[in-house]
């Protein structure tokens, strides 16, 4: 931020931005926080001390790092659920310890890290032949996700999937078309994106599922 030493990334304390560590290079889009206080940074051409970081920067209390291998692709956000990291992209493929593909490295949308490497969190299929996850929100003892799929490990969910922690479930049939952003609320989950039906219901961009 302007005029407080930082670079890309800052803590707010109370009272001042603080930098935290050497801080990052490039657009920061999305962070995540672990109960521990790790900081974890995904963002459009993001680097660390002037090299790409091409995956996930981690700021663990002294310095930045990138969190295992490289990851290719777009990635769209990042969650700490259920004491684990979790990744959402396009197209993105996990890269081996030399920073290559494997060339039977599948495309990814939504991966895990372990606390040693990268691995496929949920398999999502769509009727085109591609996938992306575009919003991950860890609520009460789940997890909401948006983007463009239809089935989430096997279960039927169009757009918009809710994990309890065992299985995907839809939610009213879900949404016609992608679905960019979901917004939980105790009795109500808001969904918003370029879709023009929820279930059977016209609804122009945004709609509401009501939980009770």
């Amino acid at each position: 931020t302007e005029g407080d030493g930082s670079a890309g990334i800052a803590l707010w304390d109370g009272q001042a931005l603080q930098p935290l560590g050497q801080g990052l290079g490039g657009d920061v889009d999305q962070v995540a926080v672990s109960p521990d206080g790790e900081v974890f940074a995904i963002g459009a051409a993001l680097t660390l001390d002037g090299e790409r970081v091409q995956g996930v920067a981690a700021f663990d209390g002294a310095a930045w790092s990138r969190k295992g291998t490289a990851i290719t692709g777009v990635l769209n956000d990042l969650a700490w659920y259920d004491g684990q990291l979790l990744v959402a992209g396009s197209f993105a493929r996990v890269t081996d310890a030399d920073g290559n593909v494997p060339s039977d490295a599948p495309f990814e949308s939504l991966l895990t890290w372990d606390g040693t490497s990268w691995s496929r969190f949920a398999e999502l299929e769509h009727e085109l032949g591609y996938t992306f996850v575009e919003r991950l929100v860890p609520w009460e003892d789940g997890l909401y996700l948006t983007g463009l799929f239809d089935h989430v490990d096997g279960a039927p969910a169009h757009g918009l999937a809710w994990f309890d922690g065992a299985a995907y479930h839809d939610l009213g049939g879900g949404v016609d078309d992608l679905a960019l952003d979901v917004a939980p609320a105790p009795d109500a989950v808001w969904v918003a994106g370029a879709f023009r039906l929820a279930g059977d219901t016209p609804s122009h961009g945004v709609a509401r599922w009501d939980l009770e």
